[in-house]
């Protein structure tokens, strides 16, 4: 089980020295997660508050014979997938008040975003759909479940296959 601390970092619970969460998955409790490289990024959609209202009112997509009502993952939701759509995720780039420093503006061919984009973009819109409104920032910042992140790379692979991942905002030392 997990609990915040007061920087919003997730603490997660103990695990023993002989198990690694980057290289099994027995923290996963979706069954969905996929083992990611660093520990903090290596978290189950169960592990994250900020999901628990959409786990708790879990209600799998219809007629989907590989969703198991006992296997409540926060990808299976059917309000899920739509926020992955590529015309959803463009609409978002283009019209919302985030900050695209990275990626300013479409860097694909006619003015379409790129795979990189779209999995920024995906990302924050996961996050503001977890996030029910609570503010993050560059000081405050929570990893995305594994599970979400996995379906994420997935749908807008890398062509290379090399991802940045999660880091946590570099605080200034008192």
């Amino acid at each position: 089980m997990s609990t915040e601390t007061y920087d919003g970092e997730l603490s997660l619970g103990s695990t023993s020295s002989s198990k690694s969460r980057t290289s099994e998955t027995f923290w996963c409790s979706c069954d969905r997660c996929v083992c990611l490289p660093t520990e903090s990024e290596c978290i189950c959609c169960h592990e994250v508050p900020q999901a628990h209202h959409i786990v708790d009112k879990f209600s799998p997509v219809p007629d989907n014979n590989d969703c198991d009502y006992q296997q409540k993952c926060v990808t299976f939701h059917q309000d899920f997938d739509a926020h992955l759509n590529a015309g959803v995720l463009d609409t978002y780039f283009r019209s919302h008040s985030n900050n695209w420093r990275r990626f300013p503006k479409p860097k694909g061919p006619g003015g379409t975003l790129i795979n990189a984009q779209y999995r920024l973009v995906a990302y924050r819109f996961i996050l503001d759909w977890l996030l029910q409104g609570e503010m993050l920032g560059r000081k405050k910042r929570i990893p995305l479940p594994a599970c979400i992140v996995n379906v994420i790379r997935t749908k807008y692979p890398a062509d290379d296959g090399e991802y940045v991942g999660f880091k946590y905002a570099d605080l200034p030392t008192v």
